[in-house]
């Protein structure tokens, strides 16, 4: 009886599988099943609605080993695929995974660490003052926070002397800048008579003294040591999993700043369980640039490639380090402002990018920034012209475009130059714009998306975390709607549709990272990165776009976040 047991509970469990599987039963998306299926195992999803971003008109999708099989009707598939498991959208929708154009994932990561100070948290000077007395020194006794903003939400020197007088103090700003304490600036080996780095300013008062801000990223830099802190594996595989939780399946570094980071980045995506497809960027202060640029190809994985090269042209808009001709609001901004560099060294660094075989990205907020930045691109083309070198690789992103001109658009269709827009500070900060920076004169230049559409480019958008939260169907609400936080409308002109504004997440940012054979839209062929959320952005009304959650995330056929 004992050996019967034994023999029949095996038995037993093969009959109720062979009978599971010989059935032609369906399991819902969300089932655990799912998880468990064998790659080898085609799976047929139907029974809501896929939106395909093409001119298909599928109602269901087959999967096999990653990949997509085939769309088309349910039963053709069902006849196509004998045997396959179908698997129930229950009236959801399927559509492509997202792909975030520009974006920090280690810096994001690394200030997990750091303390939100900014107005994401705090209304006040008064109740941002009490939070940033409470922090907690880290291992080497620094106080780092993120998030202050230039006239708003900031301590001056004094302050921030009288509160930590022993400890160095650095927080950094949502956009190129950071404030520091004396005993930051005496452990950076700075001080009143010290010259910052080019494109840097540090502030100081009207009889010369230092106000504990630094303006540009270099100088940012320079008081940081070199670079911003390393992040943890740990932390960064923390960082993709929130990533594929709002629907992303391809992510982005652009502006690994250092080598440690760059390491820690491949030891995380190396992960079975990392979630998302990563493409990333050097940025022009990484150790011997140049030689590090030509040895990323041996780098490439499945999950992980490398665009190029980021530089910056100028700043943040509301960080009043912007290149633009429009006269701020703020009068110190004034002096601020201006270009990082010069044209030449922009020249260089485009060109250097292009004889390593790899892409330009250049971050421009300012109009006459985005001038600079494809005059570089313009120099690099005619000289490979002139020296006969391969361009086939050299792919051109301008990023953030917060300010632009018709004449600028018409340069970047000539120069195949893509723009990525940051929404983010439209909604954020679209207020400030139009009342502390620029005043109603902005509405002409501000985040011009459909004029962008208008001149036959491929824009997409970005979140370009840790500077403003990571919330895509927020953005395409905004790009549409084109409201700030208060409700107010900037630059109505420039609306577009909800098909330009899924675009911009999907098949266009496919197009920006040259990963549209693979990715962005839902065809034969293509690997099977697609997310399942809980309503049709085609039928959901505008102000609700932001409301969409995502229940299901796949890439490459895998599961990588589930709602529970």
């Amino acid at each position: 009886m004992i050996l019967f047991k034994r023999l029949f509970l095996p038995l037993a469990a093969i009959l109720v599988n062979a009978c599971a599987q010989t059935q032609d039963s369906s399991i819902n998306f969300n089932d655990p099943r799912v998880n468990s299926l064998s790659e080898q195992q085609v799976r047929i999803f139907s029974g809501g609605h896929l939106l395909t971003m093409t001119d298909s008109s599928a109602e269901a999708m087959a999967v096999q080993m990653g990949k997509i099989l085939a769309l088309g009707a349910p039963d053709q598939l069902s006849q196509q695929y004998q045997g396959a498991q179908q698997i129930n959208l229950m009236g959801n929708t399927l559509m492509p995974g997202l792909i975030e154009t520009h974006t920090h994932l280690m810096l994001t990561a690394t200030q997990k660490q750091w303390t939100e100070l900014g107005p994401l948290a705090y209304k006040s000077v008064e109740t941002m003052r009490e939070a940033f007395k409470l922090i907690t020194p880290n291992e080497q006794g620094r106080i780092q926070g993120i998030g202050w903003e230039v006239g708003s939400l900031e301590l001056s020197i004094k302050e921030m002397d009288d509160i930590y007088p022993d400890n160095p103090v650095l927080v950094v700003q949502r956009g190129h800048g950071i404030w520091a304490n004396t005993k930051a600036f005496e452990a950076a080996g700075l001080d009143r008579n010290s010259i910052a780095p080019e494109g840097s300013q540090y502030i100081k008062d009207s009889d010369g003294n230092l106000t504990g801000y630094i303006s540009g990223q270099s100088g940012v830099f320079k008081m940081l040591g070199g670079s911003y802190p390393s992040a943890s594996v740990k932390n960064t595989l923390e960082t993709a999993q929130e990533a594929a939780a709002l629907g992303f399946t391809t992510f982005a570094d652009i502006g690994i700043s250092n080598p440690t980071d760059f390491s820690t980045l491949i030891k995380a995506v190396e992960s079975e369980t990392f979630p998302v497809r990563v493409v990333g960027a050097l940025m022009e202060s990484y150790p011997n640039l140049e030689q590090s640029l030509t040895q990323l190809k041996n780098y490439k994985t499945e999950k992980l490639t490398f665009l190029g090269l980021k530089t910056w042209m100028d700043g943040a808009t509301q960080g009043g380090n912007i290149d633009t001709h429009l006269h701020y609001r703020v009068p110190s901004f004034n002096k601020t402002k201006g270009p990082w560099r010069s044209q030449e060294s922009s020249n260089a660094l485009a060109l250097m990018a292009l004889r390593a075989g790899k892409g330009f990205v250049f971050h421009a907020n300012g109009e006459q920034g985005l001038l600079s930045g494809l005059t570089a691109v313009e120099y690099a083309l005619d000289q490979a012209d002139q020296l006969d070198l391969n361009i086939d690789n050299f792919s051109r992103q301008a990023i953030h475009v917060s300010l632009a001109t018709d004449s600028a658009f018409k340069k970047m269709r000539q120069l195949d130059v893509q723009p990525t827009f940051l929404l983010g500070h439209l909604y954020y900060n679209g207020d400030r714009y139009l009342d502390e920076l620029f005043g109603d004169v902005v509405h002409e230049y501000a985040f011009r998306l459909k004029s962008a559409f208008d001149a036959g480019l491929k824009p997409s958008m970005h979140n370009d975390s840790p500077v403003t939260p990571t919330t895509p169907f927020l953005m395409m609400e905004t790009a549409i709607s084109r409201k700030t936080q208060s409700g107010r409308t900037l630059a109505p002109q420039e609306t577009i549709s909800i098909d330009q504004a899924l675009a911009a997440y999907t098949r266009n940012a496919a197009i920006h990272f040259d990963m549209d054979d693979k990715v962005g839209t839902l065809e034969a062929g293509k690997e099977a990165d697609f997310i399942i959320i809980d309503r049709n952005p085609l039928t959901t009304e505008v102000e609700e776009l932001s409301e969409i959650q995502v229940l299901t995330s796949v890439m490459n056929g895998r599961t990588t976040y589930q709602r529970q």
